[in-house]
């Protein structure tokens, strides 16, 4: 069974900070592992118009982009599991666990 580990936030820099500490934590693990696989940045734009009787020309644009990285763990048992809860992950990230 493989377990595949989604990381998403909007920092590329807390993305970064916690792969580089995750590789170190698997290889001191003797985990098999393959990653990170750096996803490309999803920029998302919100069009607000800011006087929507007088001027329809006259909008404000916001955008935010989501960051993505993906570890896949190949040698998985309850240890290896009960490892990865007691991570201390920050919470501007949001991590997604997939079996495969």
């Amino acid at each position: 069974m493989i377990l595949k580990v989604i990381f998403k936030s909007y920092s590329s820099y807390h993305i970064n900070k916690l792969t580089c500490s995750l590789k170190t934590r698997f290889r001191y693990w003797n985990l098999v592992f393959k990653g990170p696989i750096f996803l490309p940045k999803r920029t998302m734009f919100l069009n607000l118009l800011r006087s929507p009787h007088i001027d329809k020309d006259s909008r404000d644009q916001f955008g935010y982009s989501i960051n993505r990285a993906v570890f896949y763990i190949y040698s998985l048992n309850d240890y290896v599991i009960k490892l990865l809860g007691k991570i201390d992950i920050p919470p501007i990230i949001r991590v997604y666990y997939c079996f495969i």
